[in-house]
């Protein structure tokens, strides 16, 4: 009968050993998502391929039904890249299912401004008067950037129109010229929120609209530029994530150098440790930690959207620890219940029914707290949030079942002895079944 549960259990894990090598090899639309999973070993070269950056995802949100949803989209990446790449800030602008856009940026703090205001929707307009009619709206704008205030120093921001936004820009400046009026920019949500006044001295023929202000660097201009820039797309967009995901800082990239080096050197030290302890059955457990710490690492960089920045790391290494933690509950739990007493096979399924308790004490909470993070947390710990979610539920997986079978089958494959897997009795206390 323990042979024919043996089998079984092996059957199970061959089962899951060949799912695995599905998940290493190959990847696959996760369902009832826009997001895909590449594989474990596709993910884990692009986590080591990654430079420094952000990466910002967008809800895309169609405008004008009547025009061509694609072409929109496209418009509105070319439009992003251009606003970075004129200074040669590193962007990569990728569109992820129908209704998401992914954007990788530089991993600078002022960069995170820039990804928040043109996730912010903007309905701009231009009119002639406070209370006129909209002479131009974004529509009507090819580009905006950053120009050099060539006569007063400092710099500006340069509104290029399209050829029929051209044509109402002259018109609109001839009136309010001829009238003495100013030209008045809105937007906001609904377009009517007044955002500046600007006085004309003569029309404008050229197709383009400079304004200078008191704007003295390029990265000041650029940030005023981005509250402009959504109010040009021809989608909405609205910001769903962002978060900082390398480092740049010398000190930082050394900080994370340096603890990424503890993290190995004591997963490398905790499994030499419980190997010489327990033996046999420390080698066992050893299985069963790579195992964990391959699953976490392999499950979170292989989510498209989803990548580790400083909090990601410390979740890495917290998760790992309380794996361990679980681990050790139930070798001492199996090791107390023979030192009261029980032979080797009572030992073990008391222990491992008694450190089941325990287990989900150290990891329920986790795992709510990760999605409550995830769902509640400020953009730079959505991250945190996330890979703390999933490194206890693999914990919980590989304690609960991977652990527990893996122990199951050592004990009905072997004569296991006590001195094999490093256990005493206690002196004057009788084997009990």
């Amino acid at each position: 009968m323990k042979k024919n549960r043996a089998v079984r259990r092996l059957i199970y894990m061959a089962i899951t050993v060949l799912i695995g090598i599905l998940l290493v090899c190959f990847g696959f639309n996760i369902p009832f998502t826009t997001q895909k999973f590449t594989g474990f070993y596709n993910g884990l070269l692009k986590t080591n391929e990654l430079t420094s950056g952000i990466v910002a995802v967008y809800n895309i949100e169609r405008v004008g039904l009547d025009s061509d949803y694609r072409l929109d989209v496209e418009t509105t990446k070319s439009h992003i890249e251009n606003f970075f790449g004129i200074r040669n800030q590193s962007v990569k602008v990728t569109r992820l299912g129908d209704d998401k856009l992914k954007v990788e940026a530089a991993a600078l703090s002022s960069v995170e401004t820039l990804l928040n205001n043109i996730g912010s929707y903007m309905q701009l307009n231009f009119r002639g008067s406070a209370d006129g009619e909209k002479a131009l709206t974004g529509e009507d704008i090819k580009s905006i950037s950053v120009r050099r205030n060539t006569t007063e120093g400092g710099y500006g921001a340069y509104f290029e129109f399209t050829e029929s936004g051209a044509e109402k820009l002259k018109t609109l400046s001839s009136s309010i010229v001829s009238n003495g009026e100013s030209l008045y920019i809105y937007g906001g949500e609904d377009g009517e929120t007044q955002i500046q006044t600007i006085s004309l001295s003569q029309e404008i023929t050229d197709g383009a609209l400079f304004l200078s202000g008191s704007m003295n660097t390029y990265l000041e201009t650029q940030t005023y530029i981005s509250q402009f820039l959504n109010g040009i797309f021809p989608v909405k967009l609205t910001l769903e994530s962002s978060s900082y995901i390398y480092l740049t800082e010398p000190s930082l990239n050394y900080g994370a150098l340096v603890g990424t080096i503890l993290t190995a050197l004591f997963i490398v030290g905790s499994i030499v440790f419980i190997c010489l302890k327990y033996k046999h059955l420390g080698l066992v457990t050893a299985m069963s930690l790579l195992a964990n710490f391959v699953l976490t690492i392999g499950i979170c960089s292989s989510i498209s959207i989803l990548q580790t920045n400083l909090y990601g790391m410390f979740a890495f290494a917290f998760s790992y620890l309380i794996a361990y933690i679980c681990n050790l509950v139930i070798l001492e739990k199996i090791k107390r219940e023979y030192a009261n007493g029980k032979k080797l096979p009572g030992s073990f399924k008391a222990g491992l029914n008694k450190s089941i308790f325990p287990i989900l004490d150290l990891n329920i909470l986790p795992v709510i707290f990760g999605l409550l993070l995830l769902w509640l947390g400020n953009l730079q710990v959505k991250s945190f949030g996330f890979i703390m979610f999933i490194g206890f539920a693999v914990n919980m997986f590989t304690s609960l079942l991977l652990t527990r079978g893996l122990l199951n089958t050592y004990l009905t494959y072997n004569s296991t002895k006590p001195n094999k897997i490093g256990f005493k009795r206690e002196e004057n206390i009788d084997e009990i079944a």
